[in-house]
């Protein structure tokens, strides 16, 4: 009997020696709002740890991954500290991560944080009452003025009419209409590129958001072009999830995941770039260029043969003119 008493303490001591807490600074964020997530690892001090956390299974779409930082502030205990931006519009759950353990015989151990919820805090207040719309204006009840304009015009039509009727039909020219030409995308996006990147960095430095703004939307409008989404009224993560659905190749999502956290960054955020991230931006913005000229190519050959197969022929331009003539 004593010797179950005994080994049930030791389990029971093991047990309790090896424990994770979780904690996070907030349980809701707006759109851009950085929060942090803290594991602390109580341990034995002769056990071993095998594998600590990247933080990579917390990204997804709406999450980014900005820091990790590890602290040890006594032998046996470790803190995990992971610095994250959130850029969805809807609640969502931060997944679980594991740390592994070997004891002083040799077994592993895996210890699990939980699944945490997360919420979305909209900027705008659930219960704001909007302005109520301004009164109608009375108009004039009197009916004369309406008649004699009424009168006026019929004046003014009849005369059109019989001018139109002596009017001598005169051949309607042929007009030769140059087709309007093919604008390529890939040649559009570079020079959007370097139009938005033509100022220095440290000229940016105080107020990079126009110039980031124009670098996304140049890119956005790339994609709207290319692949007929519309990313100029999409999020970020929105466009990103299209182009799984569109498919696109996962080189081009992985290109365009990093362009827009580095731009997101710099437009939502609380935070003060620096030249080094200006830097990047113009560099994710141009490494998407390099990609974009070898994988959508064909998507550009065949834009550019629909173009050419719906060009107007210069008896089609003769002939819509001749119908606008003839119309009264």
């Amino acid at each position: 009997m004593l010797v179950w008493l005994w080994m049930a303490l030791s389990m029971t001591e093991t047990i309790r020696a090896q424990q994770l807490h979780t904690y996070m600074d907030q349980d809701s964020v707006e759109v851009g709002e950085p929060f942090h997530l803290i594991l602390v690892l109580q341990r034995e001090s002769n056990e071993e740890i095998l594998s600590l956390p990247d933080g990579e299974s917390l990204e997804t779409d709406d999450i980014h991954l900005l820091a990790r930082e590890r602290f040890q502030p006594l032998e046996n205990r470790d803190s995990l500290r992971f610095r994250l931006q959130y850029f969805g519009v809807q609640d969502t759950t931060l997944s679980s991560v594991s740390i592994y353990l070997q004891t002083a015989s040799g077994d592993t151990l895996s210890l699990h944080s939980p699944e945490l919820p997360l919420y979305f805090r909209s900027i705008t207040e659930p219960d704001a009452e909007f302005r109520p719309l301004k009164p109608l204006y009375d108009f004039a009840r009197r009916i004369w003025p309406w008649l004699l304009l009424l009168f006026i015009a019929c004046i003014i039509g009849f005369w059109l009419y019989h001018r139109y009727r002596n009017h001598q039909e005169e051949p309607v020219p042929s007009v030769s209409i140059p087709p309007r030409p093919f604008v390529d995308p890939l040649r559009e996006l570079e020079r959007s590129i370097q139009r938005a990147t033509s100022t220095p960095p440290s000229e940016l430095i105080h107020n990079p958001t126009p110039s980031t703004v124009e670098l996304g939307n140049a890119v956005r409008t790339y994609l709207e072009r290319v692949y007929d989404i519309q990313a100029l009224e999409l999020t970020s993560s929105e466009i990103l999830r299209s182009l799984r659905e569109w498919p696109a190749k996962e080189l081009v999502i992985r290109s365009l995941r990093d362009l827009f956290l580095l731009a997101d960054r710099i437009k939502f955020a609380r935070y003060q770039p620096t030249i080094e991230d200006i830097q990047n931006l113009r560099q994710a913005a141009l490494q998407f260029l390099q990609i974009a000229r070898t994988e959508d190519l064909q998507k550009i050959e065949r834009l550019r043969a629909d173009h050419s197969r719906s060009r107007p022929t210069e008896s089609m331009v003769s002939e819509s003119l001749d119908l606008s003539e003839d119309q009264p």
